[in-house]
């Protein structure tokens, strides 16, 4: 959507027109009939912007509430966890890869003395493939061993983005509107506004994870008014 100052004109009881300047949201995929959708063309600025703000504030709001210890714990646990696993599925599918080939390759000298089951050219085939499965899954193991860090360093960066994130809590509600506009930049992956004003918040992936981590850890929800978050609730 695109914002713009639209014009609104009223006709009062004694007849004069009054006019009036209003900040609003166009759809133009909507407006022009572009695509299916069953939201409206035009929005108030004012109305989609505060939606997005109390969710925001409720969100900053989670992450102060939650016991920051635990909460990092958890985090540090749950990334180390995730990339142990990640890299032994890459080893499963690397070994995978050169059996296969190895399968392959050993049926070419029973294809030359015609005990094969496999031709010739559907075996030229199928060790091509092959040979490229095992380039691509060498790539894909080799690319998360440099990612590899240590228990220290994970720790390190983890703490950062979360001192990152509390750190925007606490400044929000006094930055200025440029400030405001960078953190929800930073913050926000995209935001979406349906028939009704129903909008839909989404958080980018690396703050998302410490919003779910601090539901679990608090037990409860977030009510959001007006607007829904797939995201936190």
């Amino acid at each position: 959507m695109s914002g713009f100052v639209h014009h609104d004109r009223y006709k009062l009881k004694d007849g004069t027109v009054k006019e009036v300047l209003k900040p609003k949201y166009n759809c133009y995929q909507r407006a022009q009939k572009l695509r299916e959708c069953d939201g409206q063309a035009l929005y108030m600025a004012d109305r989609v912007d505060g939606i997005v703000l109390e969710v925001v504030r409720e969100l900053f709001s989670s992450i102060c509430c939650a016991p920051r210890d635990k909460l990092l714990e958890q985090k540090i646990r749950q990334e180390y966890q995730e990339k142990r696993k990640q890299k032994a599925k890459l080893e499963k599918r690397l070994q995978d890869c050169e059996h296969a080939l190895n399968r392959y390759e050993a049926e070419v000298l029973r294809c030359l003395d015609g005990t094969s089951g496999f031709s010739q050219e559907m075996l030229s085939r199928l060790i091509a493939k092959a040979e490229a499965d095992l380039r691509e899954a060498r790539q894909e193991y080799a690319e998360v061993l440099q990612e590899t860090v240590d228990g220290r360093e994970l720790a390190q960066k983890i703490k950062e983005c979360y001192k990152q994130f509390c750190g925007w809590a606490e400044e929000f509600e006094l930055a200025p509107l440029a400030r405001k506009r960078v953190i929800l930049s930073e913050l926000l992956d995209k935001v979406e506004v349906g028939k009704g004003y129903q909008v839909t918040v989404h958080v980018k992936l690396t703050y998302k994870q410490f919003l779910e981590l601090s539901q679990t850890t608090k037990n409860d929800e977030i009510p959001l008014t007006n607007a829904t978050d797939e995201n936190v609730a």
